[in-house]
């Protein structure tokens, strides 16, 4: 493989393995409650995006905003951002929730379903195609649900709203084409920090929470959250979203590496099962796909 290419590829496997390792901050203050830590997130994330953006990205903006003007889609483009602003906010809330309530295991699980409900998804309202191995995998992975809906309901309804959340923003932004990605970032940021702060249950009081919440905090929403985002971007540039897209799969088996290893968690026999049967259904799903990265990496390396 060229050596442009290996830059490409530990890049995009270096943005997953990060987002693999968020479990572990988001346990050092798990005593805060998930919409704490979500709002926080968000407007700090939201306010670093908007300093990146004014230093290196201008004429980006400039460039959106001629484009968003120019369209005719702008009523589209508006709902499309509004719908994403809600379903991310949704996913952290519901993911945080998991991670330090439930177990990293079960995060781990709703990422791991997550490619394989999202083209189910996409099938349904997209009307995108599935093959017969792409609907095996569909089954499977339902039936591994199912296995574990029998280890607890609540756990299971947790993971697939994870799951539901996010695979309907991707649904959503796939949509959503009148700007750049990072600027669509930016403003579902700036209203989901104002939704939030609407919602705010207590009193917004900053200045309250210990220095060790904000520090942990800062680094979510800088090293967890933006340099992840940079670094799959950046990877798109020379590898094919085909590629990028199986690398998704790095993010839960670290989360779920770390479990086991780090934090204990320990599988029941049921669970086991749900595992394997998710690692088919994975492999039925994507057989496609691994058939052209395979010859895409023989023709490169002959």
């Amino acid at each position: 493989m060229p050596q442009h290419s290996l830059r490409f590829l530990f890049a995009g496997f270096s943005s997953y393995v990060i987002w693999g390792f968020l479990p572990v901050l988001l346990r050092l203050i798990d005593r805060y409650d998930g919409f704490t830590i979500v709002l926080h997130r968000t407007i700090t994330a939201m306010i670093l995006l908007l300093l990146v953006t004014i230093t290196f990205l201008r004429k980006l903006c400039r460039s959106d905003l001629r484009r968003f003007l120019e369209s005719t889609k702008k009523a589209k483009t508006i709902i499309l951002t509004v719908i994403g602003s809600i379903l991310l906010v949704s996913n952290w809330l519901v993911y945080i929730y998991v991670v330090n309530k439930i177990s990293i295991n079960a995060a781990a699980f709703s990422y791991f379903v997550l490619p394989i409900t999202t083209a189910f998804l996409a099938f349904l309202i997209l009307k995108e195609q599935l093959n017969r191995l792409k609907i095996a995998g569909i089954l499977l992975s339902s039936i591994s649900c199912v296995l574990l809906a029998n280890i607890g309901l609540s756990e299971v309804i947790f993971v697939i709203t994870t799951t539901l959340t996010y695979s309907l923003y991707l649904i959503s932004q796939r949509q959503n084409t009148a700007l750049h990605r990072m600027t669509s970032l930016l403003i579902q940021l700036f209203l989901a920090s104002i939704w939030m702060l609407i919602f705010n249950p207590n009193p917004y009081q900053p200045f309250s929470l210990g220095p060790d919440f904000w520090w942990v905090i800062t680094v979510i929403s800088l090293f967890f959250t933006l340099l992840p985002l940079f670094l799959n971007l950046y990877a798109l540039n020379g590898l094919e979203s085909a590629q990028l897209s199986f690398l998704v799969y790095v993010s839960p088996i670290t989360s779920f590496l770390i479990a086991i290893s780090f934090y204990n968690e320990k599988l029941s026999p049921l669970t086991g099962i749900a595992y394997l049967l998710l690692i088919v259904a994975i492999l039925c799903f994507n057989w496609d796909l691994l058939k052209f990265i395979v010859t895409r990496l023989k023709k490169r390396l002959a």
